[in-house]
């Protein structure tokens, strides 16, 4: 939670375990109590589910990196100029 967007989170999860893998594909989010819009939240930019070795590995760098699963997969960017992806030929959801 050291992304600048964690403060969505605050007085919403645990403080000492408020999220935790479970396996490959299974996360858990620990509710302090029942909160309506945590769907909806769970589907912002600001709560991206990225690997902690990429975070570790670029640290405050790490926005230069772009990590994801989507549709797309990232070849360049030129801040302010461009970012060129391509199709993410692994992605669930074909054609």
């Amino acid at each position: 939670t050291a992304s600048p967007g964690a403060w969505i989170f605050n007085n919403k999860v645990d403080t000492i375990q408020p999220f935790k893998a479970i396996d490959d594909t299974t996360f858990q989010l620990q509710l302090v109590r029942p909160y309506l819009p945590i769907l909806g939240i769970l589907s912002m930019q600001y709560c991206s589910i990225v690997p902690h070795e990429a975070v570790e590995k670029y640290g405050i760098d790490f926005r230069r990196h772009p990590v994801g699963t989507g549709p797309f997969q990232f070849v360049t960017w030129e801040e302010g100029q461009a970012l060129i992806m391509k199709k993410n030929l692994y992605y669930f959801e074909s054609d």
